[in-house]
């Protein structure tokens, strides 16, 4: 298990957490396919259990998406705290200057709290509008409200940045300028994200290295606090979690999206609350169990991960220590410490291997414009893809579980690979990455690609068959040239593309 100076390190069971439940949490993870990258697990103030998959590090930063809102509120609760407004302000009279000519009345009622906790009065998100606007702030109140502000929740990222820009306007500051000596620096977090317009701080691109999803967790479990020192008013950092507006949805159930909404987080369906984020990006605070966790994914069935962590490991915690297991603590262990996200090729080999060296094989016309593949096993795995257009990509291919760092991805003729929701990806080069290669049990051989810039996996699949050959690829590669650079769509088709060839 990783280890930490900000934290003391400790065992699950010295925590009353099984090291058997981490493991089969791990496993039913893994079972289902599903793309985590990261766990740390924070009980009575010590880290119980952490590892982050390779290719990723600790160092690797990951965009947290809509988990931001838990770090937009922070920011308002600190500015009420030194009563630049508090709950009941109402919002439009600072706002003034940015109110267009033929504000709904109702919007003379809208206050802070309504911003918090989605409860504006809209009936559809406004985002879209305001991005492409020159005043986001503007745009958000030409669109007027269904509802009285405070009377229906209803889920709109635009109001994130509306408390965004009344924090700018109101202290001088953005949110990564006003939090910084405030709550960043003290738990040594160091965030990176873009701004919009009229430098409206663009919360939902802040990167952050995986443990410090964790450290933001344990910051809202101690109430405000860190390391003994109360940074936050704790009757304030308490109201942060609480339940303050229903979600509920009776055709759905008791789900972790209907437990209920929080001051810019989400109420969890077993108790406490969380920062979620797209793709998997959760901070969960559960203060019965006095536990506070980080994970981080790239998962479009993202609150899956939420569940089984849920049904896998928080259920199986108790208020007490544990008998030491120690062949289920080695073994999470040693799980933690080789923990990756490369197909488990390595488990197997095949004789193909030898029939294949410098074989060449012709694929049909198809969209990606793959013309020939050939295979090269002398010393280091190196298939090499000619596209119609004559150009040439080569990828080194780490095995065994192992990954190689390179340049591009093998199945694209674009300098920089534009597949793939690439558009995610910031402050990274994106040309860079890294690939492992291997035999899966069914004998195919195959190809997957990551990088430090690219969050979701790539990867071609090769399956031979006398002289004809399968080539599947996922369906990143798919999507049209250059599609994957436009902000706010997700191009790449739903189903893998599959392309026919035979050996030349």
């Amino acid at each position: 298990m990783n280890t930490f100076d900000w934290i003391e390190n400790t065992t699950p069971e010295a925590e009353g957490i099984p090291s058997s439940a981490v493991l089969a949490f791990l496993d039913a993870v893994e079972a289902e396919g599903l793309q985590l990258h990261s766990l740390h697990i924070i009980r009575n103030g010590k880290m119980a259990a952490a590892g982050v998959a390779a290719p990723f590090t600790e160092d690797s930063i990951h965009r947290i998406y809509s988990a931001a809102k838990g770090i937009v509120s922070a920011a308002t609760l600190f500015a009420i705290s030194e009563g630049y407004y508090d709950f009941d302000t109402k919002v439009v009279p600072l706002l003034r200057s940015h109110m267009p000519e033929n504000l709904d009345p109702r919007f003379e009622e809208l206050t802070v709290y309504h911003l918090l906790t989605m409860t504006t009065g809209h009936n559809a998100e406004t985002f879209s509008k305001m991005q492409t606007s020159d005043d986001w702030v503007r745009t958000f109140f030409e669109l007027p409200p269904v509802y009285e502000p405070g009377t229906v929740f209803f889920y709109d990222i635009g109001a994130q940045y509306v408390l965004n820009f009344l924090l700018l306007q109101e202290t001088g500051q953005n949110v990564e300028e006003y939090l910084k000596p405030r709550l960043l620096d003290p738990l040594g977090i160091e965030l990176k994200a873009l701004h919009g317009a009229r430098e409206v701080f663009n919360s939902s691109t802040i990167h952050l290295r995986p443990a410090d999803m964790a450290k933001l967790a344990l910051f809202y479990l101690n109430e405000g606090s860190w390391k003994g020192k109360q940074l936050l008013d704790r009757q304030l950092a308490k109201e942060a979690g609480r339940f303050h507006v229903s979600n509920a949805d009776p055709a759905r159930g008791l789900t972790n999206s209907t437990a209920g909404y929080a001051l810019h987080m989400w109420r969890n369906a077993v108790g406490g609350f969380r920062l979620d984020g797209g793709q998997g990006q959760f901070g969960l605070v559960y203060p019965e169990a006095d536990m506070a966790v980080g994970m981080m994914s790239c998962e479009r069935n993202m609150h899956r991960i939420l569940e089984l962590f849920q049904e896998k490991v928080y259920l199986a915690c108790r208020l007490r220590p544990l008998p030491e297991d120690a062949s289920a603590k080695k073994a999470l262990a040693e799980r933690l410490e080789n923990w990756t996200l490369a197909p488990r090729t390595f488990l197997f080999s095949s004789p193909k291997e030898r029939e294949l060296e410098g074989t060449v094989w012709r694929f049909e016309p198809n969209k990606p414009g793959i013309d020939t593949v050939d295979f090269r096993f002398d010393g280091e795995t190196a298939p090499t893809v000619t596209f119609e257009d004559g150009a040439k990509r080569t990828a080194v291919c780490g095995r065994e579980g192992k990954w190689q760092p390179g340049r591009g991805y093998l199945f694209t003729r674009q300098d920089e690979l534009e597949v793939g929701d690439l558009f995610r990806i910031l402050f990274r080069d994106k040309a860079e990455s890294v690939c492992s290669a291997g035999w899966n049990a069914d004998g195919s051989f195959e190809v997957q690609f990551r990088s430090p810039s690219m969050l979701d996996r790539a990867y071609g699949r090769f399956a031979f068959l006398g002289d004809e050959v399968t080539l599947t690829l996922s369906p990143e590669f798919g999507a049209d040239p250059g599609s994957a650079a436009k902000p706010g769509s997700f191009p790449a088709p739903l189903f893998p593309l599959v392309l026919k060839g035979r050996r030349c």
